[in-house]
């Protein structure tokens, strides 16, 4: 016969959240068939805590957890959708883990550690669930931009924080229209095409502009000191921002005055024209500018630079119909187990 304090801890394991301890990474790949695998339960708890999966952890990768990885995937957009998970998954699944520790215990509204409001002691988990995020007070809209015109609807998500990092990739976006948008993964260094997709990670007051819109690169992605280059062959809307820092002559000593005098008028972020002078005995100005004046030559030159990236992140649906309504909008943020973490409300009348 089986204690009360037994029975007790067998709901605390069944009601509690997956939280994970400090060495707590998911650190293998997994596929469907396996059985009674350690870190199988590991994802499986993981998987629980996101709201992906309701059957217990067996350890056993069969039907219920594919399909629960599958949604995970679709979720944060990582591709392909097959329910393997692999590099790409425990990558962003190890985010989120690291956001969740870095999660402070108290709260952060000035009210103390615990928050006191008219004597009652307040509490965001009401019998072992969280029914408030986490989150909320720390990331906010800033604005929502809505014109009727898929082109010129646009919002801003702010971390105000002065101190945490926050994992956004796989918040959701909905009004109270029916529309729905998840955030998506992005490229921290983007335009090299080998490189892997990243969460979107906002640190203190940096910001997301995410962008309804279409946008020809059809790329998200961190702005940094050299991104203004892209638009030399592409629209962007909003507008890239133009930091390509200006070259100091002082050092090329091997190039010829007139060489200097070309390279000092090309202006920032843009692609610098070859001089029409050219001495076959001496390409040094032409190497030059062909090695420097372009994306990845500004990325090599600067990369290690402290300022080297922007404060923003630049986000596009890439859709052809508008997501806000015109007149009047309720619209929420909400975190990956869907809980309000902020909104923002227009009326146009």
């Amino acid at each position: 016969m089986r204690t009360l304090s037994g029975i007790f801890a067998g709901l605390m394991l069944v009601s509690l959240p997956f939280v994970a301890s400090a060495g707590t990474v998911l650190s293998r790949n997994l596929h469907f068939g396996m059985y009674r695998n350690p870190d199988v339960i590991l994802l499986q708890n993981f998987l629980r805590s996101q709201g992906y999966l309701s059957l217990p952890a067996t350890g056993n990768y069969l039907n219920g957890t594919i399909q629960a990885v599958k949604k995970f995937q679709q979720a944060h957009g990582i591709a392909p959708i097959g329910g393997y998970f692999g590099p790409q998954s425990r990558r962003v699944a190890n985010e989120i883990i690291a956001a969740q520790q870095a999660m402070p215990t108290g709260r952060q509204d000035g009210a103390g550690s615990a928050g006191v409001t008219g004597g009652v002691l307040s509490s965001p988990f009401v019998g072992g669930l969280a029914t408030t995020s986490p989150y909320k007070g720390k990331i906010f809209f800033d604005w929502v931009q809505s014109g009727g015109e898929v082109q010129d609807e646009r919002m801003s998500v702010t971390n105000r924080t002065d101190i945490e990092t926050i994992l956004v990739s796989g918040f959701s976006i909905t009004t109270e229209h029916g529309q729905n948008y998840v955030v998506p993964l992005g490229f921290g260094l983007p335009g090299f095409s080998a490189a892997p997709l990243d969460p979107i990670v906002l640190r203190p007051h940096e910001r997301v502009i995410i962008s309804v819109g279409r946008q020809s690169k059809n790329m998200n992605f961190r702005e940094n000191m050299c991104t203004g280059y892209f638009d030399e062959t592409a629209q962007f809307s909003p507008g890239l921002s133009h930091r390509c820092p200006a070259t100091d002559t002082r050092t090329l000593h091997n190039l010829s005055d007139q060489c200097v005098r070309v390279i000092s008028g090309i202006g920032g972020c843009r692609t610098g024209p070859l001089p029409e002078f050219v001495d076959p005995t001496r390409p040094e100005c032409m190497e030059y500018i062909a090695q420097n004046f372009n994306y990845a030559g500004c990325v090599a030159n600067y990369k290690s630079r402290p300022d080297f990236y922007n404060d923003q992140w630049l986000v596009w649906m890439q859709r052809t119909v508008p997501f806000f309504n015109k007149r009047f909008e309720t619209v929420t943020l909400k975190d990956r187990e869907g809980r309000v973490v902020d909104e923002y409300k227009y009326n146009n009348y």
